[in-house]
């Protein structure tokens, strides 16, 4: 944890100050992880240190056809993290930069 404590001060230092006049600031600034777990907790630390107000997404669960149903608990599949898919609950804070994959 220290380590990203320094790692996050260097690249983003004081970003609890960070406004909506801040976003040259911020995209001017990058941290590169080879694995998505690594940046998942990157970016929680770092949400956690803006002052914005937090908003909870979560994704939609229900389908429209009967027959497009899977035999797994939903529990189960909002464990699960595949790549290129967004996580079940996405949070999000206003002024926080974010990256949209087509």
């Amino acid at each position: 944890m220290g380590d990203l404590i320094s790692l996050t001060e260097k690249i983003y230092p004081n970003i609890e100050y960070a406004t909506l006049d801040s976003l040259s600031w911020l995209k001017e600034r990058a941290i590169l992880t080879p694995t998505n777990e690594s940046a998942d907790k990157i970016n929680e630390f770092l949400l956690e240190k803006l002052t914005t107000e937090q908003i909870k997404y979560e994704s939609i669960d229900t389908v429209i056809e009967v027959e497009d149903t899977v035999q797994y608990p939903v529990e189960f599949l909002h464990t699960l993290h595949p790549p290129g898919i967004p996580p079940h609950i996405l949070y999000l804070k206003i002024g926080t930069p974010i990256i949209l994959l087509e």
